[in-house]
């Protein structure tokens, strides 16, 4: 189990970074590019408790000062569950999943953030 936690934390974690380095060719509404409007970007995860409740809830905490520009979610069994939230939190990236039928088998739910400085 501990192996697929891994490679889908490195499948989402590259994918976010991926998004980051895409967004500095984009124009932001208001003006600007990224480069100049959002400074010391990095990627932030949480992971929840393991286990076989049928719901769970993370968020990924932004820190310090910096702001969620983006986010995901990810679960350790995709096939068993469904992510029914993945949103802004007033600090970071909130998840909410649950299984789509009652199992025993432990997963664990994780959400990452893109957090940024914003000028």
């Amino acid at each position: 189990m501990l192996e697929r936690i891994r490679r889908n934390y490195a499948s989402v974690t590259a994918t976010l970074a991926l998004l980051v380095a895409i967004g500095g060719g984009v124009a932001l509404a208001g003006g600007g590019t990224p480069d100049n409007r959002l400074r010391d970007r990095v990627v932030v995860s949480e992971f929840s408790e393991g286990g076989s409740d049928f719901q769970r809830l993370v968020t990924a905490k932004c820190p310090g000062k910096k702001k969620p520009i983006g986010g995901g979610a990810a679960s350790t069994f995709p096939s068993m569950i469904d992510i029914s939230e993945s949103s802004p939190a007033t600090n970071g990236w909130q998840a909410q999943a649950h299984e789509n039928e009652p199992t025993d088998q432990n997963w664990q739910l994780v959400a990452y953030a893109i957090c940024a400085r914003v000028n």
